[in-house]
């Protein structure tokens, strides 16, 4: 990322040795150095917007989905941490996927892991809404945003890519924005036959009463 006082370029480098540090670019020298509750698992996320660094480490708490840790980018200083609980209570060794940051929403930082999808206040760390998935098909893959920041994707263990749509809800003065995930499809791929001998692919997709057990319909 790009920094001020005379600095052009910032790396920053999640590690195992349960710190992260900061380098300038130019020069290789330390910046700085900044402790997490364990290792990290996974790779950094800047939000330069909003100045931020998003880095998740291992947690040892049983129920843990990992730890969540928020620094200021050019300081280094903690703006706030968060333990992820999964829905379903099971040990995840940590997030290992990196947030979807929404400008629109003031860097607003969505999470998928486990089975559930958490939005996270940029300034506060508060959680600004949050979603179950299935305990049985738990996501996997960092949370992806569509363009004008209308929907969210995200891949799930069983292949399934699954689309919400995000609506603001009103805020009263000193209240922290707020914001709905309503599951519009869950799509997944699977081989088929073709009359000609070749094998092609075809999505079925199910609405939001797929958790009901509606059967799955095959689309174009």
């Amino acid at each position: 990322g790009k920094a001020g006082s005379g600095i052009t370029e910032m790396i920053i480098i999640p590690s195992s040795d349960n710190y992260t540090y900061c380098i300038d670019g130019d020069t290789h020298q330390q910046i700085w150095k900044a402790a997490l509750t364990g290792p990290a698992v996974a790779p950094v996320k800047a939000a330069l917007p909003s100045r931020r660094v998003y880095i998740s480490s291992t947690s040892p708490k049983a129920d843990s989905g990992g730890v969540i840790h928020v620094f200021d980018v050019d300081t280094g200083t903690l703006l706030w941490l968060r333990s992820a609980t999964s829905a379903d209570k099971t040990r995840t060794h940590g997030i290992h996927t990196v947030p979807a940051i929404d400008d629109m929403r003031n860097g607003m930082a969505f999470y998928a892991y486990g089975g559930r999808i958490i939005a996270y206040d940029s300034m506060t760390g508060h959680i600004s809404g949050s979603v179950n998935g299935t305990e049985a098909d738990p996501f996997r893959s960092s949370p992806v945003l569509s363009a004008d920041a209308k929907n969210l994707f995200v891949h799930s263990a069983n292949g399934g890519l699954w689309r919400y749509s995000l609506t603001d809800s009103p805020v009263t003065d000193g209240a922290n924005n707020t914001v709905t995930m309503t599951l519009d499809w869950v799509c997944t791929y699977h081989p088929i036959s073709i009359d000609d001998g070749t094998v092609g692919k075809t999505c079925y997709y199910t609405p939001t009463d797929m958790l009901e057990g509606i059967d799955r319909k095959s689309v174009v």
